[in-house]
């Protein structure tokens, strides 16, 4: 997964990120706090990739 401030870092290059096997995110940092409940949300909707036995317990809630 990339993860980046900007769209226009990606606009170009959907094609050659999809065949590459990323996706992407643009995610500003947070403006006052960070808020645990919303980043968990949004790792849970990516997905884990790796070695189930490396899966984090609070991934799979």
């Amino acid at each position: 997964m990339l993860v980046v401030k900007r769209y226009g870092a990606v606009k170009d290059n959907h094609d050659q990120i999809a065949r590459l096997g990323f996706g992407f995110s643009v995610l500003d940092e947070p403006e006052d706090s960070y808020d645990q409940a919303t980043m968990i949300e949004m790792l849970g909707d990516w997905g884990w990739t790796g070695p189930t036995t490396e899966t984090s317990r609070w991934i799979l809630t």
